[in-house]
């Protein structure tokens, strides 16, 4: 997997920068919390200005990027991308030959217009829509779709999770989200946790 190479740039909604990473640092210990393993290096990361940039939506660091390995596996031909972020996913898509088209559907326009003409090739076309309400004509479809329009691992996300992947379900022919399985396994765990308490 190869990290993105975007420049420090902001808008009025997001900034991207470039950051590093020791052993010591906060954003090792917080993402080392988060169960997610960090190396040293120097990343990118985006985040919305009304945020902080201990708060993230998105990062190129290798555990984020692991995240990525089940569409990577399978991408090839036609793929539907949910979320643009930093754009990780579609750079790398782009180094595969077997990957014909890239549909990315991304919310915000605003980082659309900031992250998008990084993006600029024919077989990328990004549109700006909500995942949930986007109309595709009855004939579309792809051969692998992922959905990562979530900016952090949470129990409440897996209920979206389901309703994406029912609303491609006749569309694709694979589909994965982002963190599904750390999803689920949080769903479970909340499960038992009522379960327990209501003995």
């Amino acid at each position: 997997m190869i990290k993105v190479d975007l420049p420090t740039m902001e808008n009025d909604e997001w900034v991207v920068e470039h950051f590093e990473v020791d052993m010591k640092s906060f954003q090792a210990f917080r993402l080392a919390m988060d169960g997610r393993p960090v190396e040293s290096g120097t990343y990118t990361r985006l985040f919305r200005k009304e945020s902080s940039m201990h708060d993230p939506v998105m990062s190129d660091t290798p555990a984020e990027m692991r995240d990525l390995h089940p569409i990577m596996i399978r991408a090839e031909g036609s793929v539907l991308i949910n979320g643009l972020g930093l754009g990780v996913l579609v750079k790398n898509l782009l180094a595969k030959p077997k990957v014909l088209h890239i549909d990315v559907v991304e919310t915000s326009l605003s980082l659309i217009n900031l992250v998008g003409p990084f993006y600029e090739d024919p077989r990328v076309k990004i549109h700006h829509a909500d995942a949930y309400q986007v109309y595709w004509p009855k004939e579309q479809t792809w051969d692998v779709a992922w959905h990562d329009i979530w900016d952090n691992i949470c129990s409440d996300n897996w209920g979206e999770m389901r309703m994406l992947k029912q609303k491609y379900r006749r569309k694709v022919t694979w589909q994965g989200c982002w963190c599904e399985d750390q999803v689920r396994r949080l769903v479970r765990r909340e499960r038992r946790r009522c379960r327990s308490a209501r003995r």
